[in-house]
């Protein structure tokens, strides 16, 4: 279900868009992987229409060169981040089973990360973990910078897909 495109050029660009993603997440339902999908088609066009090219990558991450215009990617991608998240279903509060085995995933990831050759912040307390939500600590967040091709490479050793 792609998002129609190119918008950019057309008059209203950015209500247009809003509400082909408005269009796309009311048709997903609860399905998370679609919620994303449709994200991430809306991020592609969003950031067009602000004068920036993102393009897929192997490993199925996302590029976009800033084009020596680095503050007005980051302003820009904060904008369609918010104009995206505004738009999604509030997630359900997760489970302490799920914070658990969650946490667990993060730890052999880590482990995984480290056995590469890489160093990884420390993790924190499972209590902390779970008392964060989940959002204190992920070890490819808590790492030093990976070139694009290092990061395509770890990522197909040491997946970062969770399946709950």
């Amino acid at each position: 279900m792609p998002l129609e495109t190119p918008v950019s050029s057309q008059p209203g660009a950015s209500s247009i868009l809003d509400a082909q993603l408005k269009s796309w997440i009311d048709g997903c339902g609860e399905d998370p992987a679609c919620h994303v999908e449709g994200v991430n088609a809306f991020l592609t066009e969003c950031l067009g229409e602000a004068g920036f090219q993102r393009v897929l990558v192997q490993g199925g991450s996302y590029r976009t060169d800033d084009g020596g215009r680095a503050e007005e990617l980051a302003e820009a991608m904060n904008d369609c981040q918010q104009r995206a998240f505004d738009m999604l279903p509030p997630a359900p509060e997760p489970t302490p089973e799920y914070l658990s085995r969650y946490f667990d995933f993060l730890l052999n990831l880590s482990s995984c990360i480290e056995d590469e050759g890489y160093n990884v912040a420390a993790p924190p307390s499972k209590d902390a973990f779970e008392e964060s939500q989940g959002a204190i600590w992920h070890p490819y967040e808590a790492m030093d910078y990976l070139t694009e091709e290092e990061f395509a490479s770890l990522e197909r050793t040491c997946p970062q897909d969770f399946r709950g």
